[in-house]
């Protein structure tokens, strides 16, 4: 129970306040839009002039989300009593957010309809569902790949091994590794990871240590960043040994990963492959491609770039430091 001592519209804007839900209030006649100072700083409009009409807002509705929003508003004009939805916004700096709009209509003693409502920020949870769509899709991925990787593993390690000991314990080694990562991947426990150990983990999973020239700065990041790491740079070996350098004896692949801990500072993943007798460049792009381009965005905003070129892939990948780091 709320304290006695605490007035009724603090106690109500203090619980907003720590829920982050907006509210806003429409005048549906007049085309008027009012809103609180939380939705106003949720949604950057406080350089927005007010109030503002219903097509302001639609304007700022992400273009694959507005038809079905504009939708149900106008079911609210024709007279319907309540609205709900969800859909991304793109506010004026540029911030693409997902939000949960949902109201009343209410009729003033004069006859004036208004829809009263909230919006809750709920891109936190849109981000770790769709980081989880694609690591499910992901492993599926890696499981229908599971024949060809393990054949390519097969090879190197008998063109590696001077006996057959020496080939057992190179595959049971990585098949430990294999289980350490399952434990990383489905451990419900937030923890800290090491960036070096990622890689590390991942190279002896999949293959190509002595091909991969491996120079990575130390950083503690979450457990999201880490599965992501781990997917991206194990998809990148796993196409280069079927498609890059690591095909060859002759292909060599520079690995880095560059911390700055300065303000706005950039992390960065760098895959260079280097193969001289690489000529032919894939011309059609399967789900391991959509991996290395989705994954990174959905993990905390990443820019992925990547280019085939004569020797195999640049691929590079950019994150904030701060949003990828442990604090």
């Amino acid at each position: 129970m709320k304290d006695t001592i605490i007035p009724e519209e603090v106690w109500h804007n203090l619980a907003n306040q720590a829920a982050e839900v907006g509210r806003w209030i429409w005048n549906i006649e007049g085309d008027l839009i009012n809103q609180d100072p939380i939705l106003e700083e949720m949604l950057d409009f406080k350089d927005v002039p007010k109030p503002f009409n219903i097509d302001f807002f639609i304007q700022h509705v992400h273009e694959e989300d507005q038809e079905r929003t504009a939708k149900k508003i106008q079911a609210v004009m024709d007279n319907t009593d309540t609205f709900h939805a969800d859909f991304r916004f793109i506010t004026p700096q540029n911030r693409e957010l997902w939000l949960i709009g949902s109201g009343k209509v209410y009729q003033s003693e004069h006859g004036l309809r208004y829809l009263i409502g909230v919006n809750y920020d709920i891109t936190p949870l849109k981000i770790k569902e769709k980081h989880a769509h694609l690591v499910s899709r992901e492993m599926a991925h890696k499981l229908r790949n599971q024949m060809a990787v393990v054949s390519g593993l097969f090879r190197m390690s008998c063109s590696e091994a001077e006996s057959l000991s020496q080939l057992e314990q190179t595959f049971s080694e990585r098949l430990q590794a294999l289980t350490q990562f399952n434990e990383l991947l489905f451990d419900d426990k937030e923890g800290t990871f090491s960036s070096q150990d990622v890689f590390d983990l991942a190279i002896s999973v999949c293959g190509g240590e002595v091909q991969i020239n491996k120079q990575t700065d130390q950083l503690k990041i979450n457990r999201l960043t880490a599965q992501t790491l781990y997917l991206v740079t194990s998809e990148l070996i796993t196409n280069s040994m079927k498609y890059g350098a690591l095909r060859s004896k002759q292909g060599e692949v520079e690995l880095t990963f560059e911390v700055s801990h300065n303000k706005d500072g950039i992390s960065s993943l760098i895959w260079l492959e280097r193969d001289s007798q690489l000529k032919d460049i894939p011309q059609s792009e399967g789900f391991g491609m959509t991996v290395l381009k989705s994954m990174p965005r959905a993990t905390f905003g990443g820019k992925p770039q990547l280019d085939w070129v004569v020797g195999g892939l640049d691929y590079r990948c950019q994150w904030l430091t701060d949003r990828i780091a442990v604090k």
